[in-house]
């Protein structure tokens, strides 16, 4: 009985749907290669001497680059720095993205398709970075925690996305069994739409999370003090004081070249050690990603 069913599906499948599988796979299998070898090689090349081969295979065993990396005094504030921000900014712009996403969801709302507008306007204009300076300066945000999170608070596109969401996800007949009951708004929202939109708000925290980790750019512009820094800038300021360092401290060709070879090796170094802990948080969410990234496929 296996046997024959087993032979049933494959009938399904014509000579044309065979090809086209087969091309998909090997255009996947190419994504993949693509995207995994950068990655294998940043690793390997940060525990390896010289200059790592295409091949991956490594000449010469060091740890002299994450040595560096870790007796960097800033770089323990600069992880600390990046958690912190990390997560509550995350908070904050899952509250901001949910206060948003949900009005302009109800169908009928007054002014609805204005506020859409606006906040689509947004995402092609904005005032640019001398008017965004000088509003951080006198919100009295400069060199505070805030001027990192805060500008990042809101992603429209996320928000649309999370829009999308409570607009076909969410059956109108709960809201309508909530209104019979007595429920206002912020009950039918926190009891009823936030425990059903799992999927999507934990792919919405995983981009917000990401953004927030790599960032390095609103730190780099409002951030004075080096220990208010994010891990990205420590990690900035660490490559261009050793390349400074090797720079001035080379008097012959065999010490420049290594440094230059120790530059080389804290290069990769500096990529992992930023890299692993979004790597590490990932598939912890995988498995709302999917759903997730088809929901918003759709924007209605």
């Amino acid at each position: 009985m296996k046997k024959r069913k087993k032979s049933l599906e494959e009938r399904s499948y014509t000579v044309g749907d065979r090809v086209m599988l087969g091309i998909s796979t090997l255009i996947l299998v190419l994504f993949f290669i693509a995207i995994m070898y950068p990655l294998i090689y940043a690793t390997i090349s940060s525990f390896t001497k010289g200059v790592l081969p295409l091949n991956l295979m490594p000449k010469q065993f060091t740890l002299e680059g994450y040595k560096a990396c870790f007796n960097y005094p800033l770089l323990w504030s600069g992880f600390a720095n990046s958690i912190l921000y990390t997560c509550l900014g995350t908070v904050i712009a899952l509250v901001v993205t949910i206060c948003c996403a949900y009005p302009l969801s109800i169908k009928g709302l007054p002014g609805s398709g204005f506020m859409l507008f606006i906040c689509m306007f947004t995402m092609y204009f904005d005032g640019g970075l001398i008017p965004t300076f000088l509003w951080i300066k006198q919100a009295g945000l400069y060199n505070t925690m805030w001027a990192v999170i805060l500008p990042s608070a809101l992603s429209i596109y996320n928000m649309l996305v999370m829009r999308t969401y409570f607009s076909n996800s969410i059956p109108h007949d709960l809201k309508e069994a909530a209104d019979l009951d007595g429920a206002n708004e912020i009950t039918y929202l926190l009891r009823i739409v936030i425990p059903l939109s799992g999927p999507v708000i934990a792919v919405i925290a995983l981009y917000y999370a990401s953004a927030l980790w790599n960032s390095y750019f609103n730190a780099m512009m409002y951030l004075l003090d080096l220990d208010k820094m994010p891990l990205a800038n420590i990690l900035r300021n660490l490559l261009i004081t050793s390349q400074n360092a090797g720079s001035s401290a080379a008097t012959d060709s065999m010490t420049a070249a290594a440094m230059e070879e120790r530059q080389d090796v804290m290069k990769y170094c500096v990529m992992v050690i930023a890299t692993v802990p979004m790597m590490v948080l990932y598939p912890f969410i995988q498995k709302f990603f999917v759903k997730g990234v088809m929901i918003g496929a759709v924007k209605g």
